[in-house]
C-alpha cells in the first residue's frame, strides 16, 4: 500500500482539499514514480489500471486510518472507487495484516515423494547412490598462460 503521507501533502501542496476524494486521487497518479513506469511493469501499459489501483490503496489507507483513530471512517472515498466498507476491511486485511499462509502459496512435497527428498539432503549431486560414497572427481579446465600475471616473462 502506497504511504498516505506523500500524497495528502501534494495536495496541500497544489491547493487542494486533504478530505476530498477528488484532490486525493488526483494527487495519488502523480507520485514521484510515473504511472507508466508502474503500468510497463505490471499491466503491459495499462496507465488507467494502474491509476485506479492506486486510487483503490489510497482510499483504503484513508478509510481504514480514521477507522483506526475511532472516527466512523468516509465510505464516499470507498464507494467512489468501487469498494464497500466490507471489501476494504478484507482487503486491509489481506494487505496489511494477513498471516504468512494468507498471503503466499508454499507449495509441499507430495508423499510419494518425501522418503526422496530425506535421502537427498546428505548427498552432492555429483555422487551416485551407487559410488559407496566415494566422491566423484569433477574435470575442471585449468586455464593455463604463456606469460604471468603482469605481462613479465
Amino acid at each position: 500500500m502506497p504511504p498516505l503521507s506523500p500524497v495528502l501533502d501534494a495536495v496541500t501542496v497544489a491547493g487542494g482539499n486533504q478530505d476530498a476524494p477528488d484532490h486525493v486521487f488526483a494527487a495519488a497518479t502523480r507520485l514521484r514514480i510515473p504511472l507508466e513506469y508502474l503500468a510497463e511493469l505490471f499491466t503491459a501499459g495499462d496507465t488507467d489500471v494502474v491509476a485506479g489501483v492506486l486510487m483503490k490503496l489510497t482510499a483504503l489507507r484513508s478509510y481504514m486510518r480514521e477507522r483506526v483513530l475511532g472516527e466512523p471512517g468516509d465510505e464516499a472515498a470507498l464507494k467512489a472507487v468501487g469498494l464497500t466498507p466490507r471489501d476494504g476491511e478484507d482487503l486491509h486485511r489481506l494487505l496489511a495484516v494477513a498471516k504468512y499462509t494468507d498471503r503466499y502459496v508454499v507449495p509441499a512435497a507430495h508423499k510419494e515423494d518425501a522418503a526422496a527428498l530425506t535421502t537427498m539432503e546428505n548427498r552432492c549431486p555429483v555422487e551416485s547412490s551407487d559410488s559407496g560414497g566415494r566422491r566423484v572427481p569433477l574435470g575442471m579446465p585449468t586455464l593455463r598462460r604463456d606469460n604471468p600475471a603482469g605481462g613479465r616473462s
